[in-house]
């Protein structure tokens, strides 16, 4: 477990950045297994070991960034990776088409791997999806990251409202129940105004198991508690007393698929915050420490996103 922040001013911003996630994810116990440059980017592929994770399977995370001058970083999954061919199996797939999931995997394309920056994020297009890489400037900007080897989380200053994730969720019961033997519980998504209480795209490496056919974007609540009065978070705080709620990150899908709830968010949060709450904040709950995201007003409730600083 490691939880990285600080303020960078860099020309090569993205790259200089990474050095610091470089670090941390073999702190936290990932490999590097392969680096590979590809136009204007750089992508540095980590595995995640079985061994040390909440699902219990390899994965792994390609972190993909501008190599030089201002530009973007993002931190995308994998099912499974070939360092020799540089080939990629099962990732997030954003691509707004129609298509069927294969019937082993339950994946866009199944045992067949890609080439990165073909198929897979990022490759110039996805949508949504696409908006789990961030950019970067070369003025001055904070960071906040907190790694396991199950998740990866991270909110920048350049866009307070937001929590990025990418990783393992834990699935439903239900879920866990239908998938059986083909349960890979990974994801990557953004949290932010909409995203706390509201439909936005996520990206699966493999969708249920009882959706037959994908018409365009698979989208999501990541629902947090705003359809009731509660007392709000405030600002500026080491401690939170009792009163206040802070919701699981719940995943479902809608408007065409399943209404069903597929699983939660590993150490991230939601809950309504007062006026004096601003990003970066950190309140305690159960004596360890989370971040709130900047708040966002949501349906007549202002909210905020927070994760686990580990």
């Amino acid at each position: 477990m490691t939880y990285i922040s600080g303020t960078i001013t860099n020309a090569n911003p993205a790259a200089t950045l990474y050095a610091a996630v470089d670090t941390a994810l073999s702190s936290a116990g990932y490999t590097l297994v392969d680096t590979v440059a590809i136009s204007t980017r750089t992508h540095k592929v980590w595995k995640s070991p079985a061994a040390s994770n909440a699902a219990n399977l390899d994965w792994y995370l390609d972190v993909a960034y501008t190599t030089t001058g201002a530009g973007h970083i993002g931190f995308y999954p994998f099912e499974d990776y070939n360092a020799t061919t540089h080939v990629a199996y099962r990732g997030m797939y954003g691509e707004q088409t129609s298509w069927t999931p294969d019937a082993t995997y339950y994946s866009r394309f199944g045992s067949t791997g890609s080439a990165l920056e073909t198929n897979w994020l990022p490759n110039g297009s996805g949508g949504g999806n696409a908006q789990i890489q961030t950019t970067l400037p070369t003025t001055a900007f904070g960071y906040w990251i907190s790694i396991t080897t199950s998740r990866v989380i991270a909110m920048y200053s350049t866009v307070p409202t937001s929590v990025y994730y990418t990783g393992l969720y834990t699935p439903s019961s239900l879920q866990t129940s239908n998938a059986a033997g083909s349960l890979f519980p990974l994801i990557g998504l953004r949290l932010d105004g909409t995203g706390i209480g509201g439909n936005y795209n996520y990206g699966m490496t493999r969708v249920p198991k009882i959706i037959t056919t994908i018409n365009g974007y698979m989208s999501a609540y990541a629902a947090a508690p705003y359809a009731v009065t509660l007392p709000s978070i405030p600002g500026g705080i080491t401690t939170a007393s009792g009163g206040y709620f802070a919701s699981p990150i719940w995943l479902f899908t809608y408007s065409g698929f399943p209404n069903t709830i597929w699983g939660t968010l590993i150490d991230v949060k939601g809950a309504q915050t007062d006026a004096t709450v601003t990003r970066a904040d950190t309140v305690s709950i159960g004596g360890e420490t989370w971040l709130l995201g900047q708040r966002v007003l949501l349906n007549g409730y202002y909210v905020s996103a927070l994760f686990k600083a580990v």
